[in-house]
């Protein structure tokens, strides 16, 4: 692997009333996994504006370039667990993926701007325009013999489509009094939309591209078959929003008030036989509603604080494998806490309890891609905590604990002979992919004195066992990773030059972050690596 990157900024003219900044990226690398290789190249050069105190513009370009060949996971369960295969072999139709790569190609200009028209007061405007170009070949798995270790495949290939982007909001900032209330409120409105003109993508089902041997793989020669389905799809949506932060008792309590009210329009055709059908048959589903929010915090001690807060969630951009709309999406959080300041303030510490619930979450149907399964609801219940910051001048330190137990509260009922091969979410069973317990530590040592300079740091990363899919019929195991890095910065010819070696998952684990919610998708994780970087700052 290879990865340069540039960030340079400072001022165009004397008075520094017009700022530049350049940030840019080139990587390219292989993969532990065969045949993958990436690219990418990003230009995200900026203007910033002040021609007067009180107003500032930025006005931002990007252009991003990938090629990648696809990766998709596709590694399914044996019994109850990972196939017994190594985590490099690949087993997408090679022959296509790689003479047909996938590529991304993204061209951005955005701005924003503030203007502090009066004391406490400002509006802020912002707005985006994107243009970004795809095209992709992704293989899926359609079928597997656990005894022979046959896995049937199709495919789908996105030959190029564009969609276009479009975003902007406003908003108004201002703080007053009313008696012994302190009032800090925003309101606003934002839009966004994105279409995707008519595009052709095909889907090798019928017939199929060629089965695959887990265990003894041989990369034949593939074809595609133009079976087209034509495509129209674009999105509307729009809202506004207000919140109140209230301040009172010499500013050591506070209560926010806030919500937005949301209007949705998703569109796409019916009829997928031909450019002209999908044009005719383009038809739009509407959706509304009010998403609430409120929050308490109070500061007992200065050091430390206490809140709580439930905010709803509306998401009306659901949509099946073909685009098609779903029922929104929605979702309630309740979470309460205590935050505390130690050390002068040198270190965080969060603890917090949350209780999340959705409807309507989309899955992938396992025994037919181009269906989409949904849960009925949802629940994520559990706490977190996190610990940040420096105990002294040499020793900083990294901590964070999760225990969350997730699960389908409304789905399908069970049924253990059929549930295997339905791979449908169960009501009362935990989601696939969700371990109950996880958590991380890195500890860094920055050295004095005659090792000025020199860093070092350690860490874990500890991950309980998870089921691999939402029927519960197969098990991720629990894995422990342990990372490293050693760091020296020093002085040369007045330019800091810092050369850095960081090591992950130094025991070499064979371990499986997440999965697909099913028996198929099962996601590997990467093998041992070094990254070497050298960061010159002038």
């Amino acid at each position: 692997m290879t990865r340069t990157t540039v960030d340079m900024t400072g001022p165009v003219t004397a008075d520094k009333s017009v700022l530049y900044r350049l940030n840019g990226e080139y990587y390219r690398t292989d993969s532990y996994r065969d045949f993958v290789t990436d690219r990418n190249v990003l230009i995200a050069p900026t203007v910033t504006f002040r021609p007067i105190e009180q107003f500032r513009m930025n006005i931002d370009f990007e252009y991003q370039n990938r090629t990648w060949v696809d990766d998709f996971p596709i590694l399914p369960a044996v019994g109850g667990s990972p196939a017994s295969i190594p985590i490099s072999r690949y087993l997408s139709p090679a022959s296509i993926t790689t003479s047909n790569p996938n590529h991304f190609d993204k061209k951005r200009i955005a701005y924003d701007w503030t203007y502090d028209f009066a004391p406490s007061w400002s509006l802020t405007n912002r707005l985006s325009y994107s243009s970004v170009a795809y095209r992709t070949m992704n293989g899926y798995p359609s079928g597997f013999n656990e005894s022979t270790g046959v896995l049937d495949r199709w495919l789908t290939v996105n030959p190029g489509f564009t969609d276009r982007l479009f975003s902007t909001n406003i908003d108004l900032k201002g703080k007053f009094s009313t008696g012994p209330l302190d009032h800090s409120i925003l309101v606003g409105y934002d839009y966004f939309s994105y279409y995707t003109p008519v595009y052709a993508t095909y889907y090798n089902f019928f017939p199929p591209i060629s089965s695959i041997n887990l265990y003894a793989p041989t990369y034949g020669s593939e074809s595609i078959y133009n079976n087209g389905f034509y495509i129209h799809n674009g999105q509307k949506w729009s809202g506004v929003y207000g919140q109140d932060m209230i301040s009172f008792l010499d500013d050591t309590a506070h209560v926010l008030l806030g919500g937005r009210y949301d209007w949705a329009e998703y569109g796409i055709n019916k009829d997928f036989s031909s450019a002209s059908a999908a044009l005719n048959s383009y038809s739009d589903q509407y959706d509304k509603a009010f998403s609430p929010r409120i929050g308490l915090l109070y500061q007992p001690l200065p050091w430390l604080s206490l809140y709580g807060n439930f905010t709803r969630s509306f998401g009306a951009n659901n949509t099946d494998a073909m685009g098609a709309p779903l029922p929104p999406q929605k979702g309630e959080q309740f979470e309460g806490g205590v935050k505390a300041e130690l050390f002068d303030k040198r270190m965080t510490l969060t603890m917090a309890y949350f209780d999340i619930t959705k409807t309507n979450i989309p899955t992938a149907d396992p025994r037919n891609s181009m269906n989409t399964l949904l849960i009925g609801k949802a629940r994520s219940q559990g706490f977190e905590f996190d610990l940040s910051g420096r105990i002294d001048h040499h020793w900083s330190v990294i901590a964070n604990y999760t225990h969350d137990d997730v699960r389908t509260i409304e789905g399908s009922p069970l049924n253990p002979a059929t549930e295997i091969y339905t791979q449908l979410p169960v009501a009362g069973y935990k989601l696939g992919g969700s371990p109950r317990n996880y958590g991380n530590l890195w500890i860094k040592y920055d050295a004095d004195d005659a090792l000025r300079g020199l860093s070092l740091g350690a860490g874990v990363t500890v991950s309980e066992s998870s089921f691999i899919d939402n029927a519960n019929s197969a098990i991720l195991p629990g894995y422990t990773l342990v990372n490293a890095m050693i760091a020296y910065t020093t002085k040369i010819e007045g330019f800091t030059v810092t050369a850095q070696l960081n090591a992950k998952n130094l025991g070499d684990v064979i371990y499986y972050p997440s999965s697909g919610n099913n028996r198929f998708n099962i996601i590997t994780g990467t093998p041992r690596t070094f990254l070497g970087s050298l960061r010159v700052e002038f």
